[in-house]
């Protein structure tokens, strides 16, 4: 008989905590969870917190519940420092990097995503089809995180910063905001 391991406590809540996260993300006329969305992923957070208070992956849900707000990166980096190879913590730290400008930080965070298997090849080729299809001088639009990973990867291997990314999903951080408004964006 196969043997199922049931996911603790723990990971249920942070499944959950996961999947309203996505579903955030996945809505196609905000960016933003709505109010009830917030109160849902706060209670999850919560609760796993709560659960298991010294679990590194907390400093992760506690920043991706702040939606890429560089101050909390303090905790990303605590569950970077305990979890180095755990994808779902890099491409956090690699959101990070990328609102705060972060250029070094984000290439060296990308080849790890990408060195361990975690950054699909099918992303890198949009990104470059999407580059070699934009003027210079440009300003693109990226809705998600991995389109916008896929645009900053090529553009890191290749130097081509004369391109503007202006990502949907990171306008959601106050420090991205400032960021884009530096390159001459309001």
């Amino acid at each position: 008989f196969p043997v199922t391991i049931q996911p603790s406590a723990y990971e249920t809540e942070v499944s959950k905590f996961k999947a309203v996260k996505s579903a955030v993300r996945m809505n196609t006329l905000s960016r933003s969870a709505n109010p009830s969305q917030e109160q849902e992923l706060d209670r999850l957070y919560m609760n796993a917190n709560s659960i298991n208070p010294s679990e590194p992956t907390n400093g992760a849900l506690f920043y991706e519940l702040g939606n890429y707000d560089a101050n909390r990166a303090y905790w990303l980096e605590r569950a970077l420092k305990a979890k180095p190879n755990d994808a779902s913590i890099l491409e956090l730290w690699c959101a990070n990097a990328a609102v705060t400008g972060d250029s070094i930080s984000l290439r060296n965070r990308l080849n790890a995503l990408d060195s361990l298997g975690f950054f699909p090849k099918n992303i890198r080729c949009y990104g470059k089809d999407m580059l070699a299809s934009t003027p210079l001088d440009a300003v693109l639009v990226s809705h998600g995180r991995w389109d916008t990973f896929g645009l900053l990867f090529e553009q890191l291997q290749y130097k081509n910063s004369s391109i503007i990314n202006a990502s949907l999903e990171f306008m959601q951080s106050p420090q991205y905001r400032i960021l884009l408004q530096k390159k001459g964006l309001i």
